[in-house]
């Protein structure tokens, strides 16, 4: 193959974000004036990657395309998606509705963020991976991977793993609505097609998998990895705390909560609440992330299940706090790195993923002499136009 005819693979999220970092960190005035140099990176250079461009990269890898990325119409990846979803018999959607697939395929081409069903309907209609389908969860949703113990995602998943249509996830998620908390062999064995190759084993598969899922009724909706999330930000935010009071210790005035110490620098409104992120540019890094007291009221009250960015952002008050100044600002950065990889990856998120700007924006942050304290001062800067109280 001559060079000129070689796929065009550089088109990497990743490693553009990392050299993007490398040219902040390299600029003359990062370690005078750290956080201006952060700020200038979050609303300059680094922006959150949409979802229609992880689709189009999955599709133009996975096809095979020659040309260079940037010039594929969207006109052909529509086609290519809609010819999947057609041969694969996959509906856009898991309901029935009004919604065309034309335009269904539209919106997953053309927006910036899709809602988790898209991605695993994109995975039946597109004959994907388990890897494939975590790696959109993780990297272009930013949320968990998929849960083997959540009925329809356990299913997909097992469809993802034996390369099985949405038929065959249709009858399964039906069998599983309609049985009680025991499987109905009959049933299962009388929907394998008469005379399947290994059918048998099909059948034992099929069982296997519906047990599981219908033991997980008795749990009244909760998984076991949702119930490890919930403890994990418990633990964490627990030692936040205690770090929080010790440094406090042998100073005037009562101790300040971890959630006022972690938004000191946002503006409040009129009614007391964060004012939300009016500015574009980094509105982008900071929407849904911040550390909100209100948020982490109904974490801890188990109204909701913890994310990502809470627990990444608790990862980094930890190290952050623990960060000795003489410390070479390349090892407290390898050592965040460690941490955050093994506290987000060991509950079924992406790791520290460069690409995100949030992400980008506390690896950033540890670089410098007081990572806390540019955090503060990042926040100060991506608020200083929005308005001191709304209505």
């Amino acid at each position: 193959m001559r060079q000129e005819e070689k796929p065009e693979r550089s088109y990497s999220f990743t490693l553009r974000a990392w050299r993007q970092i490398l040219e902040t960190l390299d600029s003359g005035d990062f370690w005078s004036m750290e956080a201006d140099a952060i700020y200038r990176t979050l609303t300059a250079r680094i922006r959150v990657v949409p979802f229609r461009e992880y689709l189009k990269r999955y599709i133009y890898e996975k096809t095979g395309m020659y040309r260079p990325f940037a010039t594929v119409p969207a006109e052909e990846y529509a086609a290519i998606v809609m010819d999947a979803f057609q041969q694969s018999g996959t509906p856009c959607s898991f309901e029935t509705g009004t919604t065309k697939m034309h335009q269904a395929v539209r919106n997953w081409l053309t927006r910036d963020r899709v809602s988790r069903e898209s991605v695993l309907l994109l995975g039946l209609g597109l004959y994907m991976t388990v890897e494939d389908v975590n790696a959109f969860l993780t990297k272009a949703l930013h949320g968990p991977v998929l849960d083997a113990d959540d009925p329809v995602e356990g299913i997909c998943l097992y469809c993802y793993a034996h390369g099985y249509r949405y038929e065959k996830f249709r009858q399964l998620y039906e069998m599983y609505q309609s049985m009680g908390t025991a499987v109905d062999r009959e049933r299962v064995e009388a929907n394998q097609p008469v005379g399947r190759a290994q059918s048998k084993k099909v059948i034992e598969e099929d069982i296997l998998l519906l047990s599981k899922l219908l033991e997980g009724k008795k749990e009244g909706g909760t998984t076991p990895v949702q119930k490890e999330r919930a403890e994990a930000f418990r633990a964490l935010y627990d030692r936040a705390g205690e770090t929080l009071e010790a440094l406090s210790e042998g100073t005037s005035g009562r101790p300040r909560s971890l959630e006022r110490v972690l938004s000191a620098s946002i503006p409040l409104s009129a009614h007391g609440n964060l004012v939300p992120a009016v500015r574009a540019a980094a509105g982008a890094a900071f929407a849904q992330k911040r550390f909100s007291r209100q948020r982490i009221h109904r974490i801890l009250a188990g109204e909701q299940g913890p994310g990502r960015y809470d627990l990444l952002t608790l990862c980094f008050f930890l190290g952050s706090c623990t960060q000795e100044r003489a410390e070479d600002r390349n090892a407290a950065l390898k050592r965040f790195r460690h941490d955050a990889d093994a506290l987000l990856t060991g509950l079924g998120f992406g790791g520290l993923y460069p690409a995100d700007p949030f992400d980008a924006f506390l690896i950033l942050c540890m670089l410098t002499d007081d990572p806390l304290g540019s955090y503060s001062d990042v926040m100060e800067a991506a608020y200083s136009d929005a308005p001191e109280a709304l209505a």
